[in-house]
């Protein structure tokens, strides 16, 4: 067995550009196979995570806010933009007939970690406590807003983090954390909720924000969005009402999710599609490949028959090579496929913001044994003729071979 597994080694490096192409075409089949598989995973489960987690029906905004952001942004990003609308709105909307509940934010603005503790981009936004049904289920004793939140408390996202032992800084101020709200697969994720008056009080001291309250009035008069959840066959008479109140833009959530789902499934399809080629041109190259030098070196195999070698041992070293080659070439591709999974992930979310959670270290290890086994069993299959032809080889060939490899 040693001795086999010198030869497979010595055979590797003697034939360094053939082994060399044959980990490359595994590691690009591998590499495109993992990291379509994780962008598949984490937007699957992040639609699927927002569709439990179901916030708002109807989201409202000033009309301005669609002139920025795609309404599938400002519904599953969260990410707070600058116009603002009277909180008078708020009190007119509640009233409405055919609304069930109803809640406001207030958009802050977007931090870093020069004004806060946090080490990535993080939102603030703030939250009327008394009225909210979209936070308090999120945490893990709800009851902890039933009182509010007082000036200095936070609570953070799942995805937030620079806050040790439930303390930091915001806008130079120390807070203390509250709460941590669980994964939603969304822009909440990277959020910090505040009190919507504590909110309003830190924009009002915001450097270079005076512009924004000299156009809209000053920050304790203001709201930013206005959440609401309808009562059943009440959703077309509400909205016609809403529609008359002023220019507003209204974001209904059935009718984002759905058009979400049906971009998602459009380029997981081609994803896939992408995928499965990779995965038959690496068996058909594979199989290609390793015909070709059974049939290339078997005056080689017939000498090594000749001093004694058994079929057994000729098979060995043909299973040895194609899973060392196989097993190099799936190991880098993982490597690589990471690589190529993050920019994938990039380029989503910079062309259009969807929910997104982000598979778990556990799922990312079954998704990368799924396909090295993908690839090992493709490996064995490319063998199987070969083996099969060494079973035929004699050692008398080698007496015939002018050329033994």
């Amino acid at each position: 067995m040693t001795f086999v597994r010198k030869l497979i080694l010595h055979n590797l490096r003697m034939r360094w550009v053939q082994s060399t192409s044959i980990v490359f075409m595994v590691l690009l089949g591998v590499a495109v196979l993992f990291a379509f598989m994780l962008v598949g995973r984490g937007a699957n489960d992040g639609l699927a995570l927002s569709e439990q987690r179901a916030g708002a029906q109807l989201l409202l905004l000033p009309a301005k806010a669609g002139n920025y952001l795609s309404d599938t942004a400002l519904l599953f990003s969260g990410a707070p933009v600058h116009h603002y609308m009277s909180s008078e709105l708020f009190e007119e909307v509640r009233e409405l007939e055919g609304v069930e509940r109803a809640t406001f934010q207030f958009f802050s603005q977007t931090l870093d970690a020069s004004c806060c503790s946090a080490s990535g981009e993080t939102r603030l936004v703030g939250i009327d406590a008394s009225s909210d049904w979209l936070v308090a289920p999120l945490l893990d004793d709800p009851a902890a807003l039933s009182d509010g939140l007082a000036d200095g408390q936070v609570i953070i996202g799942a995805a937030v983090d620079g806050f040790e032992k439930g303390t930091g800084r915001l806008l130079n101020n120390d807070v203390v954390v509250a709460a941590v709200m669980a994964a939603t697969g969304t822009g909440l994720d990277s959020s910090i909720v505040v009190s919507a008056d504590w909110a309003r009080q830190l924009a009002a001291a915001i450097a270079g924000y005076q512009p924004f309250w000299e156009l809209n009035g000053q920050p304790e008069t203001l709201i930013s969005a206005i959440l609401l959840d309808v009562q059943p066959g009440r959703e077309e008479r509400l909205e016609a009402k809403l529609e008359a109140l002023g220019d507003l833009r209204i974001v209904e959530r059935s009718a984002v999710v759905a058009q979400t789902q049906q971009r998602l499934r459009a380029v997981f399809a081609l994803l896939a599609g992408v995928a499965a080629v990779m995965a038959l041109a690496s068996l058909l190259q594979l199989c290609a490949r390793y015909w070709s030098l059974s049939w290339e070196r078997r005056g080689e195999f017939a000498l090594y028959r000749a001093l004694g070698a058994t079929r057994g041992d000729l098979r060995r070293l043909i299973c040895g090579e194609a899973f060392v080659l196989t097993g190099a070439g799936a190991l880098l591709g993982l490597l690589v496929g990471g690589g190529l999974f993050a920019l994938l992930l990039a380029q989503l979310s910079a062309a259009e913001a969807f929910p997104f959670l982000m598979p778990s270290i556990a799922v990312i290890a079954l998704i990368a044994l799924a396909v090295v086994a993908a690839f090992a069993l493709l490996a064995l299959l490319a063998i199987i003729i070969p083996l099969q032809r060494v079973a035929r080889i004699e050692p008398a060939l080698a007496l015939q071979q002018t050329d033994i490899g």
